[in-house]
């Protein structure tokens, strides 16, 4: 559903496990939903950003500027076709005297470990250092600058310094120690937050609607749940 999506995969090289990325373009929802489609079944890792950058070239060279119902690459893809819009892609890439040549346009089978269907869906997720993820419900995705403040200072004390953004319009802290888990959620229960419930009805993504979007017709955001 997204202009660019990225999946990260393993692919078998000669008997060695290589680490890549798939990359599918075009898709998107609105007045008329499309299905993206695999652009590369395997790109390295460490020229992602390079096809990344080259696919953003091929919207601005072929995309609508001017009707705002059609600015969008999944217009595009439909209209050019994913195989012309591949060898637009490679072209570009050229073009900037980037390195294409090992990539792969087919799809490539995943010999990576295996991943649940929807992964971080669990309260609290462990990382494999052992520290903890807590989670921020942000309602409506807004907050004002002095508990962004204290959220920053919250995870200098108990995090790694960060503060990540998801796009359920919501924050969270990583790297908490176990022990600290109890201590820092009641810091942010005290800023008015919860820090359950995540993909349930009470963590709805909202619809920027009028306040934010051109395209929007309604203040959608009025109606949403707070």
């Amino acid at each position: 559903m997204n202009c660019i999506g990225v999946t990260a995969v393993t692919r078998d090289h000669h008997g060695t496990p290589e680490n890549g990325f798939r990359i599918s373009i075009g898709g998107g929802m609105g007045w008329k939903a499309y299905v993206g489609q695999d652009l590369f079944g395997f790109v390295p890792e460490d020229a992602i950003r390079e096809y990344c950058r080259a696919i953003a070239l091929l919207y601005r060279d072929h995309g609508d500027r001017f009707n705002r119902t059609t600015s969008r690459l999944k217009v595009v893809v439909a209209r050019l076709g994913i195989d012309r819009c591949r060898e637009i892609v490679l072209e570009n890439l050229q073009n900037e005297q980037k390195e294409f040549r090992n990539s792969i346009a087919e799809p490539v089978t995943d010999i990576g470990a295996p991943y649940p269907a929807r992964p971080l869906t669990e309260e609290d997720p462990v990382g494999s250092d052992g520290t903890v993820t807590v989670r921020i419900i942000v309602p409506k995705g807004e907050l004002g600058s002095p508990t962004l403040l204290r959220i920053a200072e919250l995870s200098e004390i108990y995090g790694n310094q960060r503060i990540n953004t998801d796009n359920r319009q919501n924050l969270s802290l990583h790297g908490v120690a176990p022990g600290q888990v109890a201590v820092l959620k009641a810091e942010i229960h005290q800023l008015g937050f919860v820090t359950d419930g995540f993909f349930g009805l009470t963590d709805m993504v909202t619809c920027v609607g009028t306040t934010y979007c051109p395209k929007a017709v309604t203040t959608t955001r009025r109606s949403s749940i707070s």
